[in-house]
């Protein structure tokens, strides 16, 4: 319960429940609770593996560290650490190769000293996550490729070569 008026009384009994002594504060004090905003990764992105995303967050009261973990089930079970303790936002995610999703979420749980959870928040909706890596399966119409006929030692095709591609845009007249 948030106040900006809370005081405490402290009671001493004997073993018969007899009051022996008490004290209450001498002035008021606030108690803020434990609260996060997500601010980004919060639903409907596009996620691309290769690349660094930032997750941004604020926080209201006192929280020692913050986890920050994955869901691919639009946030039925969140099973994947990205982070296991950051001090403050944001976290700057290097997205690794994950399986392509369209019901990603990221949840951020406030913690105290002994790991337990005092707050946390979810993204509003789901993201998604793409495999960033391009195959070309077919020369555009009108347009031929031929690559170089290679082979192994063994005759065997050899392995596929990288190939880099560009896309030029027309300019305005």
């Amino acid at each position: 319960m948030a106040t900006t008026h809370a005081r405490l009384r402290v009671q001493a009994y004997d073993g018969s429940n007899n009051l022996l002594a008490q004290d209450d504060s001498d002035a008021d004090f606030t108690i803020v609770p434990t609260g996060i905003t997500l601010i980004t990764m919060n639903g409907g992105d596009l996620v691309a593996d290769g690349t660094i995303r930032d997750v941004t967050w604020t926080t209201t009261g006192v929280v020692d560290h913050l986890r920050v973990k994955l869901s691919t089930d639009s946030g039925t079970s969140f099973p994947t650490t990205l982070v296991e303790s950051i001090g403050s936002s944001p976290f700057h995610w290097v997205v690794g190769a994950l399986a392509p999703t369209t019901h990603a979420r990221i949840r951020v749980e406030a913690l105290d000293s002994g790991n337990a959870i005092h707050a946390f928040t979810t993204s509003a909706a789901d993201f998604s996550i793409i495999n960033a890596s391009v195959a070309l399966a077919a020369p555009r119409a009108g347009r031929s490729c031929s690559p170089a006929a290679s082979s192994t030692s063994s005759g065997a095709p050899a392995a596929p070569s990288t190939i880099g591609a560009s896309r030029s845009r027309p300019t305005a007249a």
